[in-house]
């Protein structure tokens, strides 16, 4: 019959958005189809969690850099993966780069980045079993716990879960390219946990001979001795004329690939990390600002 006066419709109920993904109660191991080739990887592991479910970690951070390379014209261009853990970088950038460089010093974590290479059979990638620092030395390395492969680091305390491994090799980053006979780098990305700049003042070199493009993951927190503890301290890690942008981060960009780039505000007052894009000024025009 006839609704009376003032009644409500019924709404059917609205559907839930679906989460990012879904809890497993237990780790499994896998091996799934990463943009054409293999990524093997555990469950129990954020990194490998995500790139489970959304097909890649860091989407956002990829699909840049590919963008990258490809609007400033750097064909069969060098690639050098500082931090590369269990090689996520490194397999996708193999599709975009003429030679890769993989540097990942801890063992545990560098036995699955070479299972990964050959389960490619990535003949391009070069492997460095070190960490990249300001000088050559043996120092404290504390490793990640399982459940977050992507945190171990050469600073002390750095996450709360991580713990004492002993002593790993550092060397100076300049040094280890050219022993390796790098001669060009064209791209130079860097996820370090806090070490970012003794690793940007053992490329001094490079950075200012090749004059790369770099990503980097930068470490905001006065707790450690190792970080930038300003603006004049971070540029003055990189030669003069180069531009600094920061990539706008949301949990659905990392999901989906979208990206977006914005000038870097260099605020230290802001504890916490965040990706930086730092390039040659003569370039900056040609970078492109949003994709994915």
């Amino acid at each position: 019959g006839k609704r009376s006066p003032g009644a409500r419709r019924a709404c059917p109920p609205c559907p839930r958005r679906p989460p990012l993904f879904p809890r497993l109660y237990k780790p499994v191991e896998y091996v799934v189809d990463f943009y054409g080739m293999k990524y093997a990887g555990n469950s129990g592991n954020l990194i490998d969690r995500r790139i489970l479910f959304w097909g890649a970690f860091e989407k956002d951070v990829l699909h840049f850099m590919r963008d990258a390379l490809k609007a400033l014209g750097r064909k069969d261009a060098v690639f050098v993966d500082v931090g590369a853990n269990t090689g996520q970088h490194t397999l996708f950038m193999s599709k975009h780069a003429g030679r890769i460089i993989a540097v990942e010093p801890l063992p545990s974590i560098l036995a699955r980045l070479r299972r990964n290479l050959q389960l490619n059979k990535l003949s391009r990638v070069t492997v460095l079993p070190v960490g990249f620092g300001e000088k050559a030395a043996e120092l404290p390395f504390y490793k990640p716990p399982e459940r977050n492969l992507g945190s171990g680091s050469f600073v002390k305390r750095f996450q709360p879960g991580n713990t004492p491994h002993g002593k790993l090799k550092v060397v100076r980053g300049d040094e280890a390219l050219r022993k390796a006979g790098v001669t060009r780098v064209d791209l130079l990305k860097i996820d370090v946990e806090g070490y970012e700049k003794p690793v940007l003042r053992g490329l001094q070199s490079t950075l200012a001979k090749q004059r790369p493009l770099v990503v980097m993951e930068l470490t905001i927190d006065p707790r450690h001795k190792a970080v930038f503890k300003s603006a004049e301290e971070l540029r003055a890690a990189f030669p003069k004329g180069y531009a600094f942008f920061a990539m706008v981060r949301t949990t659905r960009g990392a999901a989906t690939g979208r990206y977006r780039l914005r000038p870097y505000d260099f605020d230290f007052a802001k504890l916490g990390q965040r990706e930086l894009v730092c390039v040659p000024q003569k370039l900056a025009a040609k970078l492109p600002r949003s994709g994915g």
